[in-house]
């Protein structure tokens, strides 16, 4: 299937403002989808929402997300929805790897990986994360 500038393709509740307008897209409209991923995910509703498509789409060009609805321990993760979520998107970050940037996923104190104490490494937390929920599965 073939997109080109002028066609609307993907989900209303996750289109950029510059697709809405009908302009093309690159790895700035991914991460304007993120961003609304992680504002639903903290607040249980969709950064720009409406009764239609259309209603959906000129809420995401004219508005912006209340941001008032955010947990108020969010800590680094505002910013960064914030930086996702901007209109313009030569402000927007650029892809995934920008997220680092502004959002340390390393625990403040080091885990050993070492058992016998040797050779201190801090471990990611995703790494962390996936390895304890594989050894609950096993």
């Amino acid at each position: 299937m073939m997109t080109g500038v002028g066609v609307i393709l993907g989900t209303a509740a996750y289109i950029s403002p510059e697709q809405a307008k009908g302009r093309a897209a690159d790895k700035r409209t991914d991460m304007w989808a993120f961003g609304c991923v992680l504002f639903e995910m903290l607040t249980g509703t969709r950064p720009f929402d409406g009764e239609d498509t259309t209603a959906v789409l000129a809420r995401i060009i004219e508005r912006r997300p209340d941001w008032r609805g955010l947990p108020p321990a969010t800590g680094a993760v505002r910013p960064l929805i914030a930086h996702c979520l901007r209109k313009d998107p030569a402000q927007r970050l650029h892809d995934i790897a920008d997220v680092a940037d502004l959002v340390r996923l390393r625990d403040p104190k080091p885990k050993s990986l070492d058992k016998r104490g040797g050779n201190q490494r801090q471990v990611p937390l995703m790494k962390r994360t996936r390895d304890r929920i594989g050894s609950r599965r096993g």
